[in-house]
């Protein structure tokens, strides 16, 4: 696994740490742009998905775009948090993934919604066990598109209306009809709820 950091990030900082993670069929340089957009004090790190697709990484064995394979997605799961606990080191977490590193994202916190302080989802559907009030107040941004030709309209719904009517998740939601990619107006957005997130 290759990741990227600020030089400025240390293994004994106390500052938060911003984790980010790639879409399928990328790897972690493709979200260093967003790294611009952490506040200054904060950490952040990018990291590459486990699974080669012969040059490009994703974080788990598909059944169907936005479908994980079962297996798959528990032993990445399982990968890493074994590579969080060792990073974070007690700091508090926020989770951003887009696309397929958004559906891994919501599985990680839906695993263990203490582990993680908050998380943005970018243009990704929601993985994981869909229990009501599992995210227990947790703050969540969601950007998602009226014209996604990515992703699956039915599971995009239903991880969208999950999320805001039964997950109890502080939600922050922007929509565009930009299609999957995250555009200027996402950013910004994104970076100020960053910027104004009160971690726990």
């Amino acid at each position: 696994m290759l990741v990227r950091r600020t030089a400025k990030q240390q293994h004994e900082s106390s500052h938060p740490l911003v984790v980010l993670l790639h879409g399928r069929g990328a790897d972690e340089t493709s979200m260093i742009p967003l790294t611009e957009l952490v506040p200054a004090a904060w950490d952040w790190v990018t990291v590459r998905g486990p699974i080669d697709l012969g040059g490009s990484f994703t974080w788990f064995d598909n059944r169907g775009i936005g479908r994980p394979d079962p297996a798959s997605l528990e032993q990445s799961i399982a990968w890493f948090r074994s590579w969080l606990d060792d990073e974070a080191d007690g700091r508090e977490v926020v989770l951003v993934g887009f696309s397929g590193g958004a559906a891994f994202a919501s599985a990680v916190v839906l695993d263990d919604p203490r582990a993680i302080s908050a998380m943005a989802l970018l243009h990704g559907v929601v993985a994981g066990e869909h229990v009501s009030g599992r995210l227990e107040s947790t703050p969540v941004f969601l950007a998602r598109s009226t014209n996604d030709q990515v992703l699956p309209i039915d599971l995009a719904r239903e991880g969208r209306d999950y999320l805001a009517d039964e997950s109890g998740a502080d939600l922050t939601e922007v929509v565009t009809d930009t299609g999957h990619t995250i555009d200027a107006g996402t950013a910004r957005s994104f970076g100020t709820w960053l910027a104004e997130r009160s971690v726990r």
